[in-house]
């Protein structure tokens, strides 16, 4: 029982990430609210409805694309992490194939730091949404880690230590608070490196 309830703690904490990151959301509905949060890590103005409304709606198409994507690579990979995982103990071989899908899935994390933020800044294509990002989180691998890091605990740890209170923290704040806390280091990398006047 103690170990079914730390696994769903985990997992919980592992959908905030991907949720708040994000990995996978509603496609519209993630490009207005990272609008929104890209403003307001800025301190800069935003009206909280108009610019969401704007946002999601003149980014709709290609953030429903990516999240269909997501779906499936998600899909994908979390049935991987299962199977191999059972059965890693097994040999090394299947332990080096457990570790290196573990591996794809932090840069894909890592990635969606930087998906949806060049999607409301940019005019890219999704091939090069994908190809940027990719490129960022390996250029950017140790602060990236660090970043992630730092979304589990605030994600995790009211979990474990108060799980009721936890998820309406999640629900309330944390959410929120992780989206400023990527927008807070995303934007700057993305103004060095890909535009001198980011908007």
């Amino acid at each position: 029982m103690g170990n079914s309830v730390y696994e769903l703690v985990f997992y919980f904490a592992m959908g905030a990430i991907l949720v708040c990151i994000p990995v996978v959301t509603i496609g519209p509905a993630q490009a207005g609210f990272t609008y929104v949060l890209k403003k307001f890590a800025g301190e800069e103005h935003a009206f909280l409805w108009g610019d969401f409304k704007e946002h999601a709606l003149s980014n709709a198409r290609q953030s429903i694309f990516i999240c269909l994507i997501d779906l499936v690579v998600v899909l994908v990979i979390g049935i991987a992490i299962n199977f191999y995982f059972g059965i890693s103990t097994e040999s090394i071989f299947f332990t080096a194939i457990t570790f290196l899908i573990i591996l794809l899935f932090l840069f894909f994390l890592m990635m969606h730091m930087y998906m949806y933020p060049m999607l409301i800044t940019f005019r890219l294509s999704i091939k090069q949404i994908y190809q940027n990002a990719f490129i960022f989180s390996i250029i950017r691998f140790f602060p990236n880690l660090g970043v992630l890091t730092l979304c589990f605990i605030l994600s995790a740890l009211p979990l474990l230590l108060f799980p009721t209170v936890g998820m309406l923290l999640f629900f309330f704040i944390t959410m929120s608070t992780i989206g400023l806390i990527t927008n807070f280091y995303i934007s700057p990398i993305l103004k060095k490196y890909m535009m001198d006047d980011v908007s």
